[in-house]
């Protein structure tokens, strides 16, 4: 059986404070090193399937995820002709644009997701939580496992399962995931994972500050 270091009951007094790490010295900078290592990993892209599960509600879709600092392309693709979304975005701004011809601009891709899916969906977290290490701006507590990679993460009212992991050039990404809150289930199974800039470019040109076109509209 492998073995599972719990860190879970330690209290966060601030989010910048650093995590203590309950586990033996040589597990402890396993993880030290991974989370530095994979924090550096600034260009990436990532192929697979997500669903969305709200009580008997569900929505599937591929992923296509490219990021690029702090720069994002996320491409969802629901089966069937149901539709396609595309999200293209910085810190800052963010541009929704759908199947149907609309774009939509707000600062927040969480808010844009919402109002066109009705879920929140924490895309903010998952430009973290998607390379297996955990957001450096809210509390949060961790499980490792006997390799010192994430097996479960809870932030930002989430709790991440991480199911599988897959090596990338040396290092070890997540395969399959599993997000659950209160309100919400969330399943990312990563087919294909692409590491560099020569992955994907998300030029500051492709993030428009405003909406345009006749459909646009514009939340702040």
């Amino acid at each position: 059986m492998r073995r599972v270091f719990s860190l879970c009951g330690i209290v966060l007094l601030s989010a910048c404070e650093a995590l203590p790490i309950a586990a033996p010295p040589e597990l402890d900078r396993t993880w030290q090193e991974r989370r530095e290592s994979l924090s550096g990993l600034k260009a990436w892209t990532l192929t697979g399937r997500i669903s969305i599960t709200h009580e008997k509600e569900a929505w599937h879709a591929t992923v296509r995820w490219h990021q690029h600092a702090d720069r994002f392309d996320i491409n969802l693709i629901a089966p069937l002709g149901q539709g396609s979304l595309q999200l293209r975005g910085n810190e800052d701004r963010v541009v929704l644009h759908t199947s149907e011809h609309e774009t939509i601009a707000s600062r927040s891709a969480e808010e844009l997701l919402y109002h066109q899916l009705g879920w929140y969906v924490p895309v903010n977290g998952l430009r973290f939580w998607a390379r297996g290490i955990d957001a450096p701006d809210s509390p949060r507590t961790i499980e490792l496992d006997d390799q010192g990679r994430l097996r479960r993460l809870r932030q930002s009212g989430w709790e991440i399962d991480f199911r599988r992991y897959v090596r990338v050039d040396d290092m070890d990404l997540p395969g399959k995931m599993f997000l659950h809150n209160p309100r919400l289930d969330v399943r990312l199974v990563v087919q294909d994972w692409k590491l560099g800039s020569d992955s994907h470019q998300v030029r500051s040109s492709d993030v428009p500050r405003e909406a345009v076109g006749a459909a646009g509209k514009q939340w702040m």
